[in-house]
Protein backbone atom coordinates (compact mmCIF):
# COMPACT_ATOMS: atom_id res chain seq x y z
CA UNK A 1 0.00 0.00 0.00
CA UNK A 2 2.57 2.41 1.45
CA UNK A 3 4.71 2.09 -2.36
CA UNK A 4 1.25 2.91 -4.65
CA UNK A 5 0.31 5.83 -2.01
CA UNK A 6 3.32 7.65 -2.18
CA UNK A 7 3.95 7.06 -6.13
CA UNK A 8 0.40 8.96 -6.70
CA UNK A 9 2.70 12.09 -6.00
CA UNK A 10 5.11 11.65 -8.08
CA UNK A 11 2.67 10.11 -10.94
CA UNK A 12 1.14 13.58 -10.66
CA UNK A 13 4.75 14.82 -11.89
CA UNK A 14 4.63 12.75 -15.03
CA UNK A 15 1.71 13.45 -16.72
CA UNK A 16 3.57 14.34 -20.07
CA UNK A 17 5.25 12.03 -23.39
CA UNK A 18 8.59 10.50 -22.14
CA UNK A 19 11.42 12.17 -24.08
CA UNK A 20 13.10 10.19 -26.34
CA UNK A 21 16.77 11.74 -25.88
CA UNK A 22 16.32 10.91 -22.02
CA UNK A 23 20.03 10.60 -20.44
CA UNK A 24 19.41 8.73 -17.64
CA UNK A 25 23.27 8.29 -16.63
CA UNK A 26 23.50 12.33 -16.23
CA UNK A 27 19.93 12.73 -14.48
CA UNK A 28 18.69 13.09 -11.27
CA UNK A 29 17.37 9.69 -8.88
CA UNK A 30 14.13 12.27 -9.10
CA UNK A 31 14.37 12.52 -12.52
CA UNK A 32 14.61 8.72 -13.37
CA UNK A 33 11.93 7.61 -12.02
CA UNK A 34 9.80 10.08 -13.38
CA UNK A 35 10.98 9.54 -16.94
CA UNK A 36 10.47 5.31 -15.83
CA UNK A 37 6.39 6.40 -15.08
CA UNK A 38 6.32 8.11 -17.87
CA UNK A 39 7.62 5.52 -20.04
CA UNK A 40 5.11 3.01 -18.07
CA UNK A 41 1.91 5.11 -18.65
CA UNK A 42 3.13 5.27 -22.37
CA UNK A 43 2.48 1.71 -22.63
CA UNK A 44 6.38 0.78 -22.47
CA UNK A 45 7.21 -0.86 -18.89
CA UNK A 46 9.69 -2.95 -20.59
CA UNK A 47 11.77 0.32 -21.36
CA UNK A 48 11.43 1.58 -18.01
CA UNK A 49 12.70 -1.17 -15.93
CA UNK A 50 14.76 -1.99 -18.67
CA UNK A 51 16.57 2.21 -17.98
CA UNK A 52 16.04 1.35 -14.16
CA UNK A 53 18.43 -1.05 -14.08
CA UNK A 54 20.83 0.31 -16.00
CA UNK A 55 20.67 2.89 -13.64
CA UNK A 56 20.67 0.60 -10.97
CA UNK A 57 23.31 -1.78 -12.44
CA UNK A 58 25.89 1.46 -11.91
CA UNK A 59 25.60 1.20 -7.78
CA UNK A 60 22.86 4.10 -7.84
CA UNK A 61 20.79 3.28 -4.87
CA UNK A 62 18.91 6.08 -4.80
CA UNK A 63 15.25 4.50 -2.59
CA UNK A 64 12.80 6.26 -4.98
CA UNK A 65 14.62 4.74 -8.93
CA UNK A 66 14.78 1.19 -5.98
CA UNK A 67 11.14 0.85 -5.46
CA UNK A 68 9.89 2.10 -8.96
CA UNK A 69 12.10 -0.75 -10.30
CA UNK A 70 10.38 -3.12 -7.48
CA UNK A 71 7.17 -1.90 -8.04
CA UNK A 72 7.51 -2.57 -12.22
CA UNK A 73 8.32 -5.79 -11.62
CA UNK A 74 5.77 -6.86 -9.26
CA UNK A 75 2.76 -5.03 -11.39
CA UNK A 76 3.85 -6.91 -14.80
CA UNK A 77 4.20 -9.91 -16.54
CA UNK A 78 6.16 -11.19 -19.33
CA UNK A 79 9.03 -8.94 -19.85
CA UNK A 80 11.75 -9.93 -22.06
CA UNK A 81 14.86 -10.64 -19.39
CA UNK A 82 16.94 -10.83 -21.74
CA UNK A 83 17.74 -6.76 -22.15
CA UNK A 84 17.46 -6.44 -18.35
CA UNK A 85 21.28 -5.65 -16.71
CA UNK A 86 22.41 -8.27 -14.51
CA UNK A 87 23.87 -5.72 -12.20
CA UNK A 88 21.17 -4.10 -11.64
CA UNK A 89 19.01 -7.24 -10.88
CA UNK A 90 21.85 -8.72 -8.79
CA UNK A 91 21.99 -5.07 -6.75
CA UNK A 92 18.18 -5.43 -5.79
CA UNK A 93 18.29 -8.42 -5.06
CA UNK A 94 21.40 -7.83 -2.24
CA UNK A 95 19.07 -5.01 -1.11
CA UNK A 96 16.37 -5.94 1.61
CA UNK A 97 15.25 -2.50 1.19
CA UNK A 98 12.99 -3.28 -1.50
CA UNK A 99 10.02 -6.08 -2.41
CA UNK A 100 12.50 -8.23 -3.96
CA UNK A 101 9.87 -11.26 -4.78
CA UNK A 102 8.68 -10.55 -8.10
CA UNK A 103 12.74 -9.27 -9.16
CA UNK A 104 13.83 -12.72 -7.68
CA UNK A 105 11.22 -14.17 -10.36
CA UNK A 106 12.56 -11.97 -13.22
CA UNK A 107 16.24 -12.77 -12.48
CA UNK A 108 15.51 -16.75 -11.78
CA UNK A 109 13.86 -16.87 -16.17
CA UNK A 110 16.79 -14.90 -16.82
CA UNK A 111 19.45 -17.45 -15.45
CA UNK A 112 16.92 -20.52 -17.05
CA UNK A 113 16.91 -18.81 -20.46
CA UNK A 114 20.68 -19.17 -20.84
CA UNK A 115 22.84 -21.87 -20.97
CA UNK A 116 23.14 -24.03 -19.23
CA UNK A 117 20.26 -24.56 -17.52
CA UNK A 118 17.93 -24.03 -20.84
CA UNK A 119 19.91 -27.19 -21.91
CA UNK A 120 19.59 -28.95 -18.94
CA UNK A 121 16.06 -28.29 -17.99
CA UNK A 122 14.96 -28.99 -21.36
CA UNK A 123 16.42 -32.32 -21.21
CA UNK A 124 14.06 -32.74 -18.00
CA UNK A 125 11.38 -31.54 -19.87
CA UNK A 126 11.45 -33.69 -22.61
CA UNK A 127 12.96 -37.05 -20.83
CA UNK A 128 13.41 -37.39 -17.43
CA UNK A 129 14.33 -35.31 -14.31
CA UNK A 130 16.74 -37.76 -12.85
CA UNK A 131 18.54 -37.38 -15.88
CA UNK A 132 18.22 -33.43 -15.68
CA UNK A 133 19.91 -34.02 -12.23
CA UNK A 134 22.93 -35.92 -13.34
CA UNK A 135 23.66 -32.99 -16.16
CA UNK A 136 22.97 -30.06 -13.47
CA UNK A 137 25.44 -31.99 -11.11
CA UNK A 138 28.23 -32.31 -14.17
CA UNK A 139 27.67 -28.71 -14.56
CA UNK A 140 27.62 -27.70 -11.14
CA UNK A 141 31.35 -25.51 -11.68
CA UNK A 142 29.31 -23.63 -14.19
CA UNK A 143 26.42 -23.33 -12.27
CA UNK A 144 27.60 -22.17 -8.91
CA UNK A 145 29.63 -19.52 -10.92
CA UNK A 146 26.55 -18.49 -12.02
CA UNK A 147 26.02 -15.14 -9.17
CA UNK A 148 21.78 -14.36 -10.75
CA UNK A 149 20.81 -18.05 -10.46
CA UNK A 150 22.03 -18.72 -6.85
CA UNK A 151 21.34 -15.27 -5.19
CA UNK A 152 17.49 -15.34 -6.48
CA UNK A 153 17.57 -18.98 -5.43
CA UNK A 154 18.34 -17.83 -2.03
CA UNK A 155 16.12 -14.53 -2.02
CA UNK A 156 12.64 -15.84 -2.72
CA UNK A 157 10.76 -18.83 -3.55
CA UNK A 158 10.97 -20.69 -6.60
CA UNK A 159 7.79 -20.20 -8.69
CA UNK A 160 8.67 -22.61 -11.86
CA UNK A 161 7.47 -25.79 -11.41
CA UNK A 162 10.33 -27.23 -14.29
CA UNK A 163 12.84 -25.82 -12.27
CA UNK A 164 11.04 -27.06 -8.88
CA UNK A 165 11.24 -30.77 -10.11
CA UNK A 166 14.72 -30.48 -11.56
CA UNK A 167 15.61 -29.14 -7.86
CA UNK A 168 14.14 -31.64 -6.00
CA UNK A 169 15.79 -34.20 -8.34
CA UNK A 170 19.27 -32.70 -8.02
CA UNK A 171 18.56 -33.39 -3.61
CA UNK A 172 17.43 -36.80 -4.74
CA UNK A 173 20.57 -37.64 -6.52
CA UNK A 174 22.76 -36.33 -3.74
CA UNK A 175 20.74 -38.35 -0.89
CA UNK A 176 21.48 -41.54 -3.57
CA UNK A 177 25.63 -40.31 -3.66
CA UNK A 178 26.39 -37.99 -0.61
CA UNK A 179 30.14 -37.97 -1.96
CA UNK A 180 29.22 -36.00 -4.53
CA UNK A 181 28.84 -33.40 -1.33
CA UNK A 182 32.49 -32.76 -1.15
CA UNK A 183 32.63 -31.27 -4.29
CA UNK A 184 32.90 -27.96 -3.39
CA UNK A 185 31.11 -26.16 -5.95
CA UNK A 186 27.96 -29.16 -5.45
CA UNK A 187 28.15 -28.10 -1.54
CA UNK A 188 27.97 -24.96 -2.62
CA UNK A 189 24.64 -25.53 -4.80
CA UNK A 190 23.25 -27.25 -1.93
CA UNK A 191 23.54 -24.76 0.61
CA UNK A 192 21.33 -22.52 -1.83
CA UNK A 193 19.07 -25.22 -2.26
CA UNK A 194 18.92 -25.32 1.45
CA UNK A 195 18.08 -21.77 1.61
CA UNK A 196 15.58 -22.28 -1.07
CA UNK A 197 14.22 -24.83 1.25
CA UNK A 198 14.23 -22.52 3.78
CA UNK A 199 12.49 -20.10 2.24
CA UNK A 200 9.43 -22.16 1.03
CA UNK A 201 8.80 -24.07 4.59
CA UNK A 202 9.98 -27.39 2.84
CA UNK A 203 7.12 -27.16 1.12
CA UNK A 204 8.52 -30.27 -1.51
CA UNK A 205 7.42 -33.24 -1.36
CA UNK A 206 9.43 -36.15 -0.39
CA UNK A 207 8.97 -39.60 -1.35
CA UNK A 208 8.92 -42.69 1.30
CA UNK A 209 12.26 -43.64 0.16
CA UNK A 210 13.95 -40.71 0.42
CA UNK A 211 12.81 -40.67 3.71
CA UNK A 212 14.18 -44.15 4.69
CA UNK A 213 17.15 -42.69 3.06
CA UNK A 214 17.43 -39.95 5.41
CA UNK A 215 16.73 -42.04 8.35
CA UNK A 216 19.32 -44.77 7.72
CA UNK A 217 22.56 -42.06 6.75
CA UNK A 218 25.41 -42.38 9.15
CA UNK A 219 26.28 -39.53 10.96
CA UNK A 220 28.06 -36.81 10.00
CA UNK A 221 28.53 -33.60 7.67
CA UNK A 222 26.93 -35.00 5.15
CA UNK A 223 23.56 -36.52 7.12
CA UNK A 224 23.09 -32.56 8.50
CA UNK A 225 23.44 -31.17 5.18
CA UNK A 226 21.22 -33.46 3.63
CA UNK A 227 18.66 -33.41 6.13
CA UNK A 228 19.00 -29.55 5.81
CA UNK A 229 18.02 -30.17 1.92
CA UNK A 230 14.63 -31.68 3.20
CA UNK A 231 13.59 -29.77 6.52
CA UNK A 232 14.73 -26.12 5.91
CA UNK A 233 15.23 -24.27 9.36
CA UNK A 234 13.09 -24.67 12.19
CA UNK A 235 10.99 -21.19 13.27
CA UNK A 236 12.06 -19.95 16.78
CA UNK A 237 9.87 -17.49 19.03
CA UNK A 238 13.22 -16.34 20.57
CA UNK A 239 11.48 -12.73 21.01
CA UNK A 240 8.14 -13.67 22.46
CA UNK A 241 9.32 -13.23 25.86
CA UNK A 242 9.19 -9.82 25.45
CA UNK A 243 6.10 -9.26 24.27
CA UNK A 244 3.28 -7.81 26.93
CA UNK A 245 -0.40 -9.17 26.42
CA UNK A 246 -3.28 -7.10 26.59
CA UNK A 247 -7.32 -8.88 27.65
CA UNK A 248 -8.44 -12.32 27.33
CA UNK A 249 -8.74 -14.70 24.12
CA UNK A 250 -11.57 -16.13 25.60
CA UNK A 251 -13.33 -16.42 21.82
CA UNK A 252 -13.23 -19.70 20.34
CA UNK A 253 -12.72 -18.69 16.41
CA UNK A 254 -10.11 -16.58 18.04
CA UNK A 255 -8.42 -19.19 19.51
CA UNK A 256 -8.92 -21.60 16.95
CA UNK A 257 -7.21 -18.57 13.91
CA UNK A 258 -4.32 -17.89 17.06
CA UNK A 259 -3.57 -21.54 16.91
CA UNK A 260 -3.03 -21.84 13.30
CA UNK A 261 -0.93 -18.47 13.09
CA UNK A 262 1.21 -20.10 16.05
CA UNK A 263 1.92 -23.37 13.91
CA UNK A 264 2.53 -21.52 11.08
CA UNK A 265 2.98 -17.63 10.70
CA UNK A 266 2.31 -15.91 8.16
CA UNK A 267 3.81 -14.77 6.33
CA UNK A 268 7.31 -15.12 7.05
CA UNK A 269 8.67 -12.35 4.49
CA UNK A 270 12.56 -11.18 3.92
CA UNK A 271 12.07 -8.18 2.14
CA UNK A 272 9.79 -4.71 2.20
CA UNK A 273 9.67 -2.08 -0.20
CA UNK A 274 10.66 1.08 2.40
CA UNK A 275 8.99 4.16 1.93
CA UNK A 276 10.17 7.83 2.59
CA UNK A 277 9.96 9.12 6.08
CA UNK A 278 6.23 10.57 6.55
CA UNK A 279 5.51 10.09 3.36
CA UNK A 280 2.21 7.86 4.15
CA UNK A 281 1.04 10.80 6.70
CA UNK A 282 0.73 13.16 4.14
CA UNK A 283 -0.57 10.43 2.00
CA UNK A 284 -3.30 10.13 4.78
CA UNK A 285 -3.84 13.48 5.22
CA UNK A 286 -4.69 14.27 1.54
CA UNK A 287 -7.69 11.02 1.56
CA UNK A 288 -9.89 14.15 3.53
CA UNK A 289 -10.05 17.92 4.05
CA UNK A 290 -10.80 17.55 7.61
CA UNK A 291 -9.38 14.67 9.21
CA UNK A 292 -7.75 15.40 12.04
CA UNK A 293 -4.25 13.94 10.45
CA UNK A 294 -4.32 18.01 9.35
CA UNK A 295 -3.73 18.88 13.11
CA UNK A 296 -1.91 16.31 14.47
CA UNK A 297 2.46 15.86 14.26
CA UNK A 298 2.67 12.91 16.52
CA UNK A 299 -0.10 9.93 15.38
CA UNK A 300 -1.14 7.69 17.48
CA UNK A 301 -1.67 4.74 14.47
CA UNK A 302 -3.06 0.84 15.42
CA UNK A 303 -2.51 -1.58 12.97
CA UNK A 304 -5.02 -4.58 14.50
CA UNK A 305 -3.81 -7.96 13.60
CA UNK A 306 0.27 -7.23 12.76
CA UNK A 307 0.83 -10.67 12.06
CA UNK A 308 4.69 -10.95 11.35
CA UNK A 309 4.91 -7.26 11.05
CA UNK A 310 5.67 -6.51 7.84
CA UNK A 311 2.37 -4.25 7.30
CA UNK A 312 3.09 -3.01 10.63
CA UNK A 313 6.50 -2.17 9.96
CA UNK A 314 5.90 -0.20 6.37
CA UNK A 315 3.14 2.13 8.21
CA UNK A 316 5.95 2.58 11.10
CA UNK A 317 8.60 3.91 8.64
CA UNK A 318 5.53 5.39 6.42
CA UNK A 319 4.05 7.62 8.98
CA UNK A 320 7.42 8.66 9.99
CA UNK A 321 9.77 8.78 12.99
CA UNK A 322 7.37 11.29 15.34
CA UNK A 323 4.18 8.57 15.00
CA UNK A 324 3.71 5.93 17.59
CA UNK A 325 2.43 2.82 16.31
CA UNK A 326 1.21 -0.24 17.98
CA UNK A 327 0.74 -3.65 16.12
CA UNK A 328 -1.55 -6.14 18.10
CA UNK A 329 -1.79 -9.55 17.08
CA UNK A 330 -3.41 -12.81 18.70
CA UNK A 331 -0.34 -14.96 17.21
CA UNK A 332 2.93 -14.56 20.00
CA UNK A 333 4.60 -16.94 17.37
CA UNK A 334 3.82 -14.47 14.59
CA UNK A 335 5.08 -11.37 16.67
CA UNK A 336 8.07 -12.77 17.88
CA UNK A 337 8.81 -12.74 13.72
CA UNK A 338 7.60 -9.02 13.92
CA UNK A 339 9.72 -8.32 16.62
CA UNK A 340 12.75 -10.03 15.18
CA UNK A 341 12.25 -7.85 11.87
CA UNK A 342 11.48 -4.86 13.74
CA UNK A 343 15.21 -4.87 15.05
CA UNK A 344 16.29 -6.07 10.82
CA UNK A 345 15.07 -2.51 9.53
CA UNK A 346 15.73 -0.73 12.84
CA UNK A 347 12.20 0.43 13.45
CA UNK A 348 12.19 2.84 16.47
CA UNK A 349 8.32 4.02 16.94
CA UNK A 350 6.45 0.35 16.82
CA UNK A 351 5.48 -1.56 19.62
CA UNK A 352 3.60 -5.30 19.86
CA UNK A 353 1.46 -6.46 21.66
CA UNK A 354 -0.47 -10.21 21.94
CA UNK A 355 -4.47 -10.08 22.55
CA UNK A 356 -7.93 -10.34 20.82
CA UNK A 357 -9.36 -7.22 18.94
CA UNK A 358 -12.59 -8.35 20.53
CA UNK A 359 -10.72 -6.88 23.76
CA UNK A 360 -8.86 -3.93 22.63
CA UNK A 361 -10.81 -1.52 25.25
CA UNK A 362 -8.94 -3.08 27.22
CA UNK A 363 -5.94 -1.20 25.87
CA UNK A 364 -7.99 2.24 27.34
CA UNK A 365 -6.01 3.81 24.16
CA UNK A 366 -7.56 5.85 21.35
CA UNK A 367 -6.19 6.55 18.11
CA UNK A 368 -6.05 8.51 15.28
CA UNK A 369 -5.25 6.28 12.58
CA UNK A 370 -6.32 2.17 12.43
CA UNK A 371 -5.35 -0.12 10.10
CA UNK A 372 -6.90 -3.70 9.70
CA UNK A 373 -5.86 -5.61 6.65
CA UNK A 374 -6.60 -9.09 6.08
CA UNK A 375 -8.04 -9.69 9.60
CA UNK A 376 -11.49 -8.78 9.87
CA UNK A 377 -12.44 -12.06 7.59
CA UNK A 378 -11.16 -14.29 10.13
CA UNK A 379 -13.29 -13.17 12.76
CA UNK A 380 -16.49 -14.53 14.06
CA UNK A 381 -18.24 -11.80 13.46
CA UNK A 382 -16.59 -9.45 11.18
CA UNK A 383 -18.95 -6.29 11.50
CA UNK A 384 -18.15 -6.70 15.59
CA UNK A 385 -14.88 -6.66 15.61
CA UNK A 386 -14.74 -3.93 12.86
CA UNK A 387 -17.43 -2.15 15.39
CA UNK A 388 -15.05 -2.85 18.57
CA UNK A 389 -12.23 -1.28 16.57
CA UNK A 390 -14.39 1.79 16.18
CA UNK A 391 -14.87 2.46 19.62
CA UNK A 392 -11.09 3.20 19.92
CA UNK A 393 -11.18 5.91 16.66
CA UNK A 394 -10.74 9.16 17.72
CA UNK A 395 -13.63 11.38 15.94
CA UNK A 396 -12.17 12.32 12.28
CA UNK A 397 -9.86 9.88 12.46
CA UNK A 398 -9.05 7.63 9.67
CA UNK A 399 -9.38 3.87 9.45
CA UNK A 400 -7.72 1.56 6.13
CA UNK A 401 -9.99 -2.15 5.99
CA UNK A 402 -8.75 -5.01 3.93
CA UNK A 403 -11.55 -8.13 3.41
CA UNK A 404 -12.09 -10.63 1.40
CA UNK A 405 -14.45 -9.85 -1.13
CA UNK A 406 -17.47 -12.79 -1.48
CA UNK A 407 -17.53 -12.22 -5.47
CA UNK A 408 -14.08 -12.49 -5.94
CA UNK A 409 -13.45 -15.65 -4.16
CA UNK A 410 -16.91 -16.92 -5.19
CA UNK A 411 -14.40 -19.75 -6.76
CA UNK A 412 -12.10 -20.43 -4.16
CA UNK A 413 -14.90 -20.56 -1.51
CA UNK A 414 -16.52 -23.57 -3.47
CA UNK A 415 -13.33 -25.16 -4.14
CA UNK A 416 -12.33 -25.30 -0.50
CA UNK A 417 -15.54 -26.85 1.05
CA UNK A 418 -15.05 -29.82 -1.47
CA UNK A 419 -11.78 -30.48 0.26
CA UNK A 420 -11.92 -33.51 2.53
CA UNK A 421 -10.76 -32.85 5.94
CA UNK A 422 -12.11 -32.52 9.14
CA UNK A 423 -9.05 -31.48 11.26
CA UNK A 424 -6.84 -28.40 10.04
CA UNK A 425 -4.42 -30.73 7.40
CA UNK A 426 -0.83 -32.28 8.49
CA UNK A 427 1.92 -30.18 6.48
CA UNK A 428 2.58 -33.75 4.40
CA UNK A 429 -1.13 -33.70 3.35
CA UNK A 430 -0.43 -30.30 2.16
CA UNK A 431 2.22 -31.46 0.25
CA UNK A 432 0.86 -34.15 -1.12
CA UNK A 433 -2.15 -32.19 -2.19
CA UNK A 434 -0.03 -29.46 -3.77
CA UNK A 435 2.20 -32.42 -5.71
CA UNK A 436 -1.10 -33.58 -7.09
CA UNK A 437 -1.93 -30.62 -8.27
CA UNK A 438 0.89 -29.88 -10.23
CA UNK A 439 1.33 -32.85 -12.19
CA UNK A 440 -2.37 -33.09 -12.69
CA UNK A 441 -4.64 -30.10 -12.04
CA UNK A 442 -8.40 -31.45 -12.25
CA UNK A 443 -9.84 -28.47 -13.50
CA UNK A 444 -9.05 -24.37 -14.92
CA UNK A 445 -9.61 -22.77 -11.07
CA UNK A 446 -6.84 -25.32 -9.71
CA UNK A 447 -4.73 -24.33 -12.53
CA UNK A 448 -5.40 -20.58 -11.61
CA UNK A 449 -4.41 -21.56 -7.94
CA UNK A 450 -1.19 -22.94 -9.06
CA UNK A 451 0.05 -19.58 -10.51
CA UNK A 452 -0.61 -17.89 -7.21
CA UNK A 453 2.57 -16.70 -4.99
CA UNK A 454 0.86 -18.39 -1.63
CA UNK A 455 1.15 -22.14 -3.38
CA UNK A 456 4.61 -21.88 -3.20
CA UNK A 457 5.12 -22.34 0.95
CA UNK A 458 3.75 -24.62 3.50
CA UNK A 459 2.20 -21.53 5.64
CA UNK A 460 0.79 -19.75 2.53
CA UNK A 461 -1.09 -22.31 1.07
CA UNK A 462 -2.10 -23.54 4.53
CA UNK A 463 -3.89 -19.82 4.43
CA UNK A 464 -5.03 -19.88 0.87
CA UNK A 465 -6.84 -22.86 1.29
CA UNK A 466 -7.36 -24.51 5.21
CA UNK A 467 -8.09 -21.31 6.98
CA UNK A 468 -9.82 -22.12 9.99
CA UNK A 469 -12.13 -19.54 10.02
CA UNK A 470 -13.43 -17.11 6.80
CA UNK A 471 -15.89 -14.75 6.01
CA UNK A 472 -15.66 -12.56 3.00
CA UNK A 473 -18.00 -10.27 3.02
CA UNK A 474 -20.00 -7.93 -0.34
CA UNK A 475 -19.89 -4.49 -0.95
CA UNK A 476 -22.84 -4.24 0.00
CA UNK A 477 -22.60 -5.53 3.51
CA UNK A 478 -19.63 -2.90 3.83
CA UNK A 479 -21.86 -0.37 2.70
CA UNK A 480 -24.70 -0.95 5.01
CA UNK A 481 -22.25 -0.81 7.82
CA UNK A 482 -20.66 2.13 6.71
CA UNK A 483 -24.14 3.93 6.42
CA UNK A 484 -25.06 2.11 10.15
CA UNK A 485 -21.64 3.74 11.48
CA UNK A 486 -21.65 6.92 10.44
CA UNK A 487 -18.62 6.36 8.37
CA UNK A 488 -17.21 8.35 5.71
CA UNK A 489 -16.12 6.64 2.76
CA UNK A 490 -13.26 8.08 0.99
CA UNK A 491 -11.41 5.53 -1.35
CA UNK A 492 -10.37 2.48 -2.54
CA UNK A 493 -6.45 1.50 -2.51
CA UNK A 494 -6.77 -0.30 -5.51
CA UNK A 495 -4.45 -2.01 -7.71
CA UNK A 496 -3.39 0.32 -10.50
CA UNK A 497 -4.74 -1.87 -13.34
CA UNK A 498 -8.41 -1.75 -11.27
CA UNK A 499 -7.61 1.27 -10.64
CA UNK A 500 -7.84 2.25 -14.48
CA UNK A 501 -10.43 -0.48 -15.29
CA UNK A 502 -12.80 1.81 -13.07
CA UNK A 503 -12.00 5.08 -14.36
CA UNK A 504 -12.44 4.12 -18.05
CA UNK A 505 -15.63 2.45 -17.04
CA UNK A 506 -17.20 4.99 -14.46
CA UNK A 507 -14.69 8.37 -14.58
CA UNK A 508 -12.00 9.66 -12.19
CA UNK A 509 -15.05 11.63 -10.30
CA UNK A 510 -16.44 8.48 -9.00
CA UNK A 511 -13.33 7.25 -7.32
CA UNK A 512 -15.24 8.20 -4.06
CA UNK A 513 -18.26 6.59 -4.66
CA UNK A 514 -18.88 3.70 -3.40
CA UNK A 515 -21.98 2.88 -4.99
CA UNK A 516 -20.43 3.44 -8.64
CA UNK A 517 -17.75 0.67 -7.11
CA UNK A 518 -20.65 -1.62 -6.17
CA UNK A 519 -21.87 -1.20 -9.87
CA UNK A 520 -18.39 -2.08 -11.35
CA UNK A 521 -17.65 -5.08 -9.16
CA UNK A 522 -21.10 -6.32 -10.57
CA UNK A 523 -19.62 -6.44 -14.14
CA UNK A 524 -15.80 -7.50 -12.92
CA UNK A 525 -16.46 -9.84 -10.43
CA UNK A 526 -12.78 -10.73 -10.13
CA UNK A 527 -12.10 -6.65 -9.39
CA UNK A 528 -10.69 -7.20 -6.41
CA UNK A 529 -9.25 -10.47 -6.01
CA UNK A 530 -6.88 -10.22 -3.56
CA UNK A 531 -8.97 -8.46 -1.33
CA UNK A 532 -11.17 -5.20 -0.78
CA UNK A 533 -8.76 -2.53 0.46
CA UNK A 534 -10.42 0.61 1.56
CA UNK A 535 -10.15 4.30 3.54
CA UNK A 536 -13.40 5.44 6.00
CA UNK A 537 -13.55 8.18 8.02
CA UNK A 538 -15.18 8.41 11.19
CA UNK A 539 -17.34 11.78 11.69
CA UNK A 540 -18.10 11.60 15.65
Amino acid sequence: MDARAHDVSLRAMTDHEPSRNFNHRRATPLAVAQHAISLERAGDPQAALEMLLDRIGTGVNARLVLRTASNLAATYADFNVSSLSEPGLLNLLNNPTVDRASLAQIAMFKAMSRWPLIKIIGAGETGTWDIAAGLFLDAAEEIADDALFITALETDTVQAFNLELLLIAVRTKLLQKPERLKNTPVASIALAITRQVELNEAVWLQSDSETAGLENLPSGAAKSMLNALYEGANYTDDEAHSIPTFGTITDEVSMKVGAQYANAPYPRWTSLNVPEASGRLTMARSLSNDNRLHRIKRPGVLIAGCGTGQHAIVSALGYGPKSSVLGVDLSRTSLSYAARMTKTFAVKNLTLAQGDILDIDSLDRTFDIIESIGVLHHTADPMESWRQLLNVLKPRGLMAVGVYSASARAGLSKYRAGLDHTEPPSDDMIRTLRHNMICAPQNDFERSIIQSADFNTLSNLRDLLFNVHEIPLTLLEIRDFIDQQGLRFLCFDASPATTTRFIDAKGHNALGDLDAWIAFEGENSDAFEAMYVFWVQALA
